[in-house]
């Protein structure tokens, strides 16, 4: 899920911060390349922009991208596409306080 698409205003970011729900079904390989496919199209819009991710999760993808598939996997597959297009990715733990993520 995209949250926030690309803006300045650190005002909306903090207001979609706080609206974000966490499930804890963490559909993360789909969001990172949802997010990598979201600012290539912007890179067209504005080639001076500078691309970054910043993903809230708890760290722990459960959610494959095809049925039966290895969500690990493909979390993984899906930050090194980030990486091989040069978007930084910045993650923050969004777990809940003692519990792993």
């Amino acid at each position: 899920m995209v949250a926030l698409r690309p803006t300045g205003s650190l005002r909306l970011a903090s207001e979609r911060l706080r609206e974000i729900p966490l499930s804890g079904r963490t559909p993360l390989a789909d969001a990172l390349r949802e997010a990598r496919l979201l600012l290539r199209q912007e890179h067209f819009k504005r080639a001076n922009a500078r691309p970054i991710v910043v993903a809230l999760t708890d760290g722990v993808p459960n959610v494959p991208l095809r049925p039966g598939g290895d969500a690990v996997a493909d979390a993984l597959a899906a930050a090194a596409e980030l990486r091989r297009a040069r978007i930084p990715l910045v993650v923050v733990d969004a777990s809940r306080p003692g519990r792993a993520g």
